[in-house]
Formats: C-alpha cells, sequence, structure tokens
C-alpha cells in the first residue's frame, strides 16, 4: 500500500480509461447518432454539484493543514460511504497530526495514514469499504477521492486532485465516447478547471474543494524525494465538519 497512486501515473491507465469505451462500428452510425443524441439530453437533467459550489445546509468538510485552511463540500447523495466513513474518522479526531506523505506535482496530494508511511490507515468501522463511482462526480482540481490499497479496499487515506491541465487530445477523446461518460457539461468541467479524467469510475470521489484551493496547489508544488514524500514535513493538522451557510460566510 506505500506507493497507492503510484500506478496511476503510467500513461497507460489514461489510455486504458478511454479505450474501454470504443466506438461501434459504422454500420449502426445513425443508430448511434440517435443514442448518443438521447444521452446527450438525459445528461443535461443530471446534477454536476463540482461546478455549482456548495449549497445552504450541505455538508463541509474544514481541514486545516500546516499551509492553510482548505473547505470542501462533500456528496453523501452520491457517495455515502466514503462520507460516512470520512464523517466519523473526523468526528473522533483521526485526523489530526498526520503527514502528507504523498505529493505528485500537477497529480495529487495525498494524506489520511496515521504512521505517516503511506502503508497505514483504518476505517471508521475497522474494515474496508467498496469503491462508489457515480456520473455526477468527477476528478475535477480540487476534487477529494478515496486512496486504497486495490478495489473495494478503501480505509483512511484521502486525496486531492491538483494543479492540473487536461489535454487537447483527452478532451477530444473524451468527446469521442458515446456511452453518455462524459456529457458535455464535464467536459467543459474539465476544460476549466483541469483535473485527471483517468482516475474516473476507478476510485471514489466524495467531495469538492471550493475554498483554499490555493492551499491545496501549495502543497502540491513543495519539495519531494524519490518517493514523493515531501523533503519538509507537510501536515494535515484536523478535520472539522460543518455545515454550509452562504450567510455566516458573508459574515466572515
Amino acid at each position: 500500500m506505500k506507493k497507492i497512486l503510484c500506478a496511476l501515473l503510467s500513461l497507460a491507465l489514461m489510455f486504458t480509461v478511454f479505450s474501454a469505451c470504443g466506438k461501434k462500428e459504422d454500420s449502426s452510425a445513425q443508430e448511434d447518432q440517435n443514442d448518443s443524441s438521447q444521452q446527450e439530453e438525459a445528461a443535461t437533467t443530471k446534477d454536476f454539484p463540482q461546478l455549482t459550489g456548495p449549497q445552504e445546509g450541505d455538508t463541509v468538510a474544514v481541514i486545516e493543514t500546516s499551509e492553510g485552511t482548505i473547505r470542501a463540500v462533500l456528496y453523501p447523495e452520491y457517495a455515502p460511504l466514503a462520507v460516512q466513513n470520512f464523517i466519523d474518522l473526523a468526528n473522533k479526531e483521526y485526523y489530526k497530526d498526520m503527514l502528507f506523505h504523498r505529493v505528485v506535482e500537477n497529480f495529487v496530494i495525498q494524506t489520511g495514514d496515521p504512521t505517516g508511511t503511506g502503508t497505514g490507515g483504518e476505517s471508521a468501522s475497522g474494515s474496508p469499504f467498496a469503491n462508489e463511482t457515480n456520473p455526477a462526480l468527477h476528478h475535477f482540481t480540487g476534487a477529494l477521492g478515496m486512496a486504497n490499497a486495490g478495489e473495494n479496499l478503501n480505509k483512511s487515506q484521502f486525496y486531492i486532485v491538483s494543479g492540473t491541465t487536461v489535454s487537447s487530445d483527452l478532451i477530444s477523446q473524451m468527446q469521442a465516447i458515446t456511452d453518455g461518460s462524459y456529457p458535455t457539461e464535464v467536459i467543459d468541467g474539465y476544460k476549466k478547471l483541469g483535473g485527471q479524467p483517468a482516475l474516473d469510475y476507478r476510485y471514489t470521489v466524495f467531495g469538492q474543494v471550493y475554498e483554499g484551493l490555493d492551499v491545496v496547489e501549495k502543497i502540491n508544488k513543495v519539495k519531494v524525494d524519490e518517493d514523493d514524500r515531501p523533503t519538509s514535513d507537510v501536515k494535515l493538522v484536523s478535520v472539522t465538519i460543518e455545515t454550509y451557510s452562504a450567510e455566516k460566510k458573508e459574515e466572515k
């Protein structure tokens, strides 16, 4: 589990994600066009909460780090297992004085292991829980996701997608997919926010940073060793859970 996300850095993974959604044969081109139109119409009715920001009453996480404060909205309706686990661990003060043990520039910052080695961590229940993927949630820059030792082996470690732009080649590949996985709203989101579409439908997204992305980027640019470990400690100080209020935000 030491290099939980190491394999994700390979280009092979990126191409695997998109090659799994290949086009149909030309003989059914008209049928494809009709299906695509129906899927696009359906997609426009979907809710993509990462693109709208927190709403009144949403559950948010206040992530205090040695470099500043990060605030993220959580999505229990789309990733109930991951969100409840995260809330339970936060309420137990599990996420306290931990290291960001893995930082990969223009990819992710990762923490949530009390041993600081990348090999530890436990879920709130003591048992790993399943992956939760949902077409409403994607790996835009600022997305919170569950790191794991393998499919359905989620525990306590999490990452935040950071500092990335999506190449025109990847945008074109997403546009070519006709199964509804990447509707226009999502592709536009990747164009605007950047992110890691290669992680979509493989790892659980359960939240989105809406304040403190500059802190994420600051951490993402720290000096690291050959194992992607910061050469100077960067700490996760605490995580607390609040309810979002636009009125309180204005008061600040």
